[in-house]
């Protein structure tokens, strides 16, 4: 599928900027700008940026380019195109030596850091569902004796799960992404979205092309609760 965008070219070398505008496609693992084949995808790492902005880099740093699309939607289907074909193997690589693949340590693979890009739990808001246990005022809090709510420091075990390993880190903010979609209190749960995206800035923005959810339909959900709350409020009067 073609796309209206304007391409902005970077080498970082000698930082020689260049732009043009047109028809960008992804065709057999490469990407074409006005029918022109620009060059091979796998291998380049692909980011969904703001202002409808899709930034492709390689691996090495040397060269880099940003794509700016007509709409939202636009942006996350040509990202979702260019992600595809920045990981699909070729014929000869998707069947790899199983006496090499045997000799390979897992420590010292890049596979594991590849699959837990993609890894997603069994239940997709899982994560999601431990931030509510964990980080939410209910979780924080005792009832005592006179049925009173007393607080509790907060628990950092949540944080120091996620930091186990990039599997769980990825699968965790994934959760969280997802769950927005199915909490009742929106609001509430956007505190804990605002402070996992705080401490893990890259990482969220990195795993938006892997949810299933939307972003931009979560926001207006937040949004419109937030002013449904101001409007139902009332003024007390003084007394």
């Amino acid at each position: 599928m073609a796309f209206d965008a304007h391409v902005t070219w970077l080498q970082t070398t000698d930082k020689h900027t260049a732009m043009e505008s047109g028809r960008v496609v992804v065709h057999a693992r490469h990407l074409f700008v006005n029918g022109r084949k620009s060059f091979k995808l796998a291998g380049y790492d692909v980011e969904r940026m703001p202002n409808n902005t899709v930034q492709i880099s390689a691996s090495g740093g040397d060269a880099s380019c940003t794509i700016a699309l007509q709409n939202a939607l636009e942006a996350e289907s040509f990202a979702e195109q260019c992600c595809a074909a920045a990981t699909t193997l070729s014929p000869e690589k998707s069947q790899p030596d199983m006496k090499k693949r045997a000799e390979q340590s897992v420590l010292c693979s890049t596979e594991p850091r590849v699959l837990g890009k993609r890894w997603q739990a069994p239940v997709l808001d899982f994560g999601g569902r431990l931030a509510e246990l964990l980080l939410s005022n209910e979780a924080n809090a005792v009832r005592c004796e006179r049925g009173k709510l007393r607080r509790l420091t907060p628990d950092g075990s949540f944080w120091c799960l996620m930091q186990c390993s990039f599997s769980m880190l990825s699968s965790m903010i994934l959760g969280v992404k997802e769950r927005r979609a199915f909490v009742g209190d929106k609001l509430s749960f956007d505190e804990i979205c605002t402070a996992v995206r705080c401490r893990f800035p890259k990482q969220w923005k990195r795993l938006r092309v892997y949810q299933a959810s939307s972003t931009l339909i979560e926001d207006r959900h937040v949004a419109m609760e937030l002013v449904a709350r101001h409007v139902s409020a009332q003024h007390m009067p003084q007394t």
